[in-house]
């Protein structure tokens, strides 16, 4: 259909390639709970879908680095600011955040994935963490994210509207036609509605 690449879930926080090098369609996210509390992961992401709140931890991981460069830490920075603009011309351009968890099935404890909803950053926190394996403190992000309301669609998530923000020949708001109503009632009334 386009000549743009697939979008995966092998990084914690994946921008999907856009039709341009400036636009985003998606940003997934997806959390391994079964590494939390581990000697690699000792601290824990929170997902409370149904209650509309997931609390994330960034992409940061080396004392020695910026946090705000990470790569995921970066694109996810951007977005919050365009999330929290008061003018919709900027919301429009703004992506939704996908979010996933991995998931046991059977004796598999990796490599399953089920969806978590979506929705837009709400905020954004420096934090220090301690790196057990490193044995040192480290600089990261801690992102808030508000889980939007499907209950219009039926709880069901249209994946051809991730499709049409993927398409150069469509401009933002030509790529509404499969959004989640209450995606287009933040976009008209920003963080309020």
């Amino acid at each position: 259909i386009h000549s743009t690449t697939r979008a995966l879930l092998e990084r914690g926080i994946a921008p999907i390639g856009g039709p341009s090098a400036s636009s985003v369609p998606a940003i997934l996210i997806r959390s391994s709970p079964h590494k939390a509390g581990s000697h690699e992961t000792p601290w824990q992401d929170i997902f409370a879908p149904d209650v509309g709140h997931i609390r994330y931890f960034g992409d940061n991981k080396d004392p020695d680095s910026d946090p705000s460069k990470a790569k995921g830490n970066k694109a996810l920075i951007k977005q919050f600011h365009l999330h929290r603009s008061g003018d919709e011309a900027v919301r429009v351009t703004a992506a939704p955040i996908v979010f996933f968890r991995r998931v046991p099935v059977g004796k598999r404890i990796k490599g399953n994935v089920q969806f978590q909803g979506f929705g837009l950053i709400d905020g954004v926190e420096l934090v220090t963490q301690y790196h057990p394996k490193l044995d040192r403190h480290f600089s990261n992000y801690v992102f808030d994210f508000l889980v939007m309301d499907m209950a219009q669609e039926g709880e069901r998530f249209d994946w051809d509207w991730i499709t049409d923000r993927r398409d150069p020949l469509l401009d933002n708001s030509g790529t509404i036609r499969y959004a989640p109503k209450s995606w287009e009632a933040w976009l008209r009334e920003g963080i309020s509605a």
